[in-house]
């Protein structure tokens, strides 16, 4: 049982829920409870883990609360376990909270197109790779603290999904290849077609999530997606700092109201500077 005194007591500075992807978070359960000859555990299913996941993340989001004051908040941060342990560092050692405003560095979400920068049609390959431009930009800047929506991947089950009901009437698995490190994970049909709901519940909810816990955000390509469109809105309504970058081709940057800073394609060198970096 959780004593939320003894939490209280002990000032955190911060609040960090890890999450990782359903199936491989599934893949290390079993793991090791085959290890441990855990049967019970065993038994966990993908739905398990999405409602305990959702679970822990209002747990974090009310520990927060719970131990702030006015003087001394506390934030609480989705932290994808992909982002690795450097966001971890940069949170507790080189933020604004940490450092203060002029030496800490701001949180910034990156948002960018992601359904239609995958499969390997010519268009999709080419966005893909331009995506993946951006995001290394944005990171081996070194002066934000970055939010990468791409870490947490789960959208590869609902496709998966439909072909592997289309393919065969008995199967009873699919396979999901990892695009970031191009491992094969097998999964159950029937564990993947009860999470399908859950997935396309959980993943705007967490990329708000992200946004709201950031300073700022940038946006790659917006006219492509309407999920990126809908996170600048959701960033202009707390009244953060909004980018967005674009191509000479795309509909035009006035269709997106209050953008601070609006740069081409072409001129993506030339964003980084302008990007704010403290406050």
């Amino acid at each position: 049982m959780l004593d939320w005194a003894q939490v209280k007591k002990f000032k955190p500075t911060l609040i960090v829920t890890l999450v990782d992807n359903v199936y491989q978070a599934s893949e290390t359960i079993k793991k090791h409870s085959a290890a441990q000859h855990d049967d019970a555990t065993q038994n966990i299913t993908l739905k398990d883990i999405m409602e305990w996941r959702m679970a822990e993340l209002m747990i974090g989001q009310c520990l927060a609360e719970h131990c702030s004051t006015p003087s001394r908040p506390v934030n609480h941060y989705l932290v994808a376990k992909r982002h690795g342990p450097e966001v971890l560092y940069q949170l507790l050692f080189e933020s604004v909270e940490a450092m203060g405003k002029v030496r800490g560095k701001l949180k910034v979400y990156a948002s960018f197109p992601i359904s239609k920068a995958r499969g390997t049609e010519q268009r999709a390959v080419a966005l893909c790779n331009e995506v993946a431009a951006f995001r290394k930009a944005l990171k081996d800047a070194d002066k934000w603290i970055v939010f990468d929506p791409w870490t947490i991947d789960e959208r590869l089950l609902l496709p998966a999904v439909s072909e592997a009901v289309a393919s065969s009437p008995v199967a009873e698995s699919l396979v999901v290849e990892n695009e970031w490190d191009g491992k094969k994970h097998t999964v159950s049909l029937e564990e993947a077609r009860a999470v399908v709901s859950d997935i396309r519940v959980q993943i705007p909810l967490r990329d708000y999530h992200l946004v709201n816990q950031c300073d700022q955000i940038v946006a790659f390509r917006p006219a492509l997606s309407g999920g990126v469109h809908t996170e600048l809105g959701q960033a202009r309504s707390q009244g953060k700092w909004r980018g967005a970058v674009w191509p000479s081709d795309d509909d035009s940057p006035s269709d997106f109201e209050g953008i601070d800073l609006n740069v081409r394609m072409e001129s993506l060198s030339r964003l980084l500077p302008r990007i704010p970096s403290s406050r």
